[in-house]
């Protein structure tokens, strides 16, 4: 009944399963907060109307306060705006008098200061940032500012040799992201894993799409008790990671079954992928969701297909052939090669675990950079 991503069930790690860790994993800290403070932020862009809108949340006796934003670019004044705030909540339109668009590769961001005004009294205050993006998408395209981009992905895993599910560094976050860069790809599947915020930042600094996904493998989702803890950590999930212009796709689950297909295959319960499709797009609207990557979708906004092709000779030649495919294809709009580096016994990277190019990087990178059919 607890989702546990690729860490193995048993005490060694087999097949697709990695090595399993336990105790704290991701950054924590302690922050003193006056009376009354900003408990939470969400951002909308919106570019075809130049301006973002934000929802802020709070905790205290705020009614009646003035909450105030402030956005720069580089050195400029970009926008402000004011909003009293009515009860616990507030909603603010800050209009943009600068527009600077975030794309994969052009990752222009904003300042943003936020205040909590009590008369003249500044009861908050925090800095953040955002980027001006949208994505929708068509019967065959994902646009984003409503140009038409080919997702190139690659499956990121978020595994390190010597901290397991712990990244060594803030450096090594980033470096993964400079290496999928450097291949040719413009974003990555974060998979099975719920990637540090930190990792999110660079993301957004660096231009490089991400989608977002639980590490829902090994629950039980043959009957409802399955969204018992599952739905409440994705809610947190989905409300975290938000406001990252990099972040253009959310995606629960990863390749259920429909089907009885032996004992480690049972078939799923429907209504819980639908369930939790319905509950995400319901929590933010502006961006596609893949209610069950892989193999049976019940409501999904994408429909995807895994293939594990496992014949590794003439390798740098398949992949041509196999990418050269799905980019010449104008009803397609994405594709994500597994994977960007090995983990532990599984070794189909482009990388090796401890991040060692096992190929070319620059053969990798020309195969995947030529334009797309959608793109054309």
């Amino acid at each position: 009944m607890q989702a546990r991503g690729k860490q193995c069930p048993d005490y060694h790690s087999r097949q697709a399963d990695y090595t399993r860790t336990t105790g704290i994993w991701q950054t924590v800290w302690l922050e003193c907060v006056p009376r009354n403070y900003i408990s939470g932020l969400k951002y909308i862009p919106n570019p075809e109307n130049g301006c973002l809108h934000i929802e802020g949340s709070f905790i205290g006796k705020v009614d009646g306060y003035v909450f105030s934003a402030e956005a720069t670019f580089g050195s400029k004044n970009a926008g402000s705006g004011r909003a009293v705030v009515s009860g616990q909540n507030v909603q603010l339109t800050l209009p943009l008098t600068e527009i600077h668009l975030w794309e994969p590769g052009v990752p222009n961001l904003y300042d943003l200061e936020i205040r909590l005004l009590d008369g003249n009294d500044c009861v908050d205050r925090l800095s953040s940032y955002f980027g001006l993006r949208s994505v929708k998408l068509t019967d065959n395209e994902t646009l984003i500012n409503g140009k038409p981009v080919f997702q190139r992905l690659v499956l990121d895993q978020g595994y390190y040799p010597d901290g397991i599910y712990t990244a060594p560094s803030d450096d090594a976050l980033k470096n993964d992201i400079e290496i999928g860069i450097g291949l040719g790809f413009n974003g990555a599947r974060l998979h099975q894993k719920i990637f540090e915020p930190r990792f999110m930042y660079w993301a957004d600094k660096l231009g490089y799409l991400v989608w977002g996904e639980h590490g829902s493998r090994g629950l039980d989702i043959t009957k409802p008790s399955g969204l018992q803890r599952m739905l409440p950590e994705w809610m947190e999930i989905v409300e975290r990671d938000f406001n990252s212009p990099a972040l253009v796709g959310w995606c629960p689950f990863n390749e259920t079954w429909d089907v009885k297909a032996g004992p480690s295959r049972i078939a799923q319960d429907d209504e819980i992928i639908r369930i939790v499709y319905n509950v995400t797009k319901s929590m933010d609207r502006t961006r596609p969701v893949i209610d069950d990557s892989g193999n049976y979708h019940v409501v999904t906004d994408i429909f995807d297909i895994h293939d594990y092709e496992q014949d590794v000779e003439k390798f740098a030649a398949r992949y041509k052939g196999l990418t050269d495919c799905l980019l010449d294809n104008p009803r397609m709009c994405a594709i994500c090669y597994t994977q960007l580096y090995d983990v532990e016994q599984e070794v189909n990277g482009l990388y090796t675990y401890d991040r060692k190019p096992k190929f070319d990087p620059e053969i990798i990178r020309k195969i995947n950079v030529r334009k797309a059919a959608i793109e054309k």
